[in-house]
């Protein structure tokens, strides 16, 4: 028989979860060892929000039958409350956080959704910046399944609030917090065309032509060996102007898209393994 009543602390303590690059926890400032099934129980609930039972056992132990997955269940909430540590609590056929949990993702998602939505003439204060850069990948190493879906939305969210943060504090000629926004997406996705064209949009801004085109050159220069390709004709028209003053190798100058794919096909192709 199942129990009900909700899993309280006697008094209240402040319980941080950080799921951003290692997961860790700690509760009154003091980090503490959780064991690994708790640690799943915990971030899928920081994540998908309140859920059934049913759900939380399906999602944690798949591969197991449902009477099984259940017992599972049953074990680690048991095991998680006799540890004294009061993250979850149970209401009806509920499992939640409690209110005393905070947690690194839910702050992340906020600072960057209200970035994405901002106005582009809105000033952006340093803290926001900040904390649009910190923190590693979510939950990285796990290789959980249903982490996946929650690991990119993030990411995406956070690369597109850090390009837009680029823009912004650009505008505002804010140029190093701009350029260490830009950059920190293109850490997050070394392969993004849009991360690229942040970092070279803030050297123009700033007059770095030549800084701009070497830019341009390196991201030219992974693509092509990563996949095989060119970078898109509008990243090729931010630098163009300039090149005939620039005493590096030119990119290739934009054609018609028959013709790059002509070229592609007689190039040397990267070896898969």
């Amino acid at each position: 028989m199942k129990d009900d009543r909700p899993m309280e602390s006697a008094h209240c303590c402040r319980i941080d979860l950080n799921l951003l690059g290692t997961w860790t926890m700690s509760r009154d400032g003091a980090e503490v060892t959780v064991a690994a099934n708790r640690q799943r129980l915990i971030a899928l609930l920081a994540l998908a929000g309140p859920q059934k039972r049913a759900f939380v056992a399906g999602t944690l132990w798949a591969n197991r039958s449902e009477p099984h997955a259940q017992a599972n269940l049953r074990t680690t909430l048991s095991r998680l409350q006799t540890s004294g540590l009061y993250a979850v609590e149970s209401v009806g056929d509920m499992l939640r956080l409690s209110p005393d949990v905070r947690v690194d993702v839910w702050e992340l998602e906020h600072c960057a959704a209200a970035v994405v939505r901002a106005p582009l003439t809105e000033t952006l204060g340093p803290e926001t910046v900040l904390r649009l850069q910190r923190g590693g990948d979510l939950l990285a190493g796990w290789y959980d399944d249903w982490v996946a879906p929650y690991r990119e939305r993030l990411r995406q969210l956070r690369l597109h609030a850090l390009e837009i943060a680029a823009a912004m504090l650009s505008r505002d000629g804010r140029y190093a917090e701009a350029l260490e926004a830009a950059l920190r997406s293109v850490d997050i996705e070394p392969l993004r065309e849009s991360a690229h064209r942040a970092v070279t949009l803030v050297h123009l801004a700033e007059g770095n032509r030549c800084e701009a085109i070497r830019q341009y050159q390196r991201y030219r220069n992974l693509l092509f060996r990563e996949l095989g390709i060119e970078p898109s004709d509008r990243m090729l028209r931010l630098v163009q102007p300039y090149l005939a003053n620039y005493g590096g190798p030119r990119p290739r100058v934009a054609r018609n898209s028959g013709q790059r794919h002509a070229d592609r096909s007689d190039a040397p192709r990267r070896r898969a393994g």
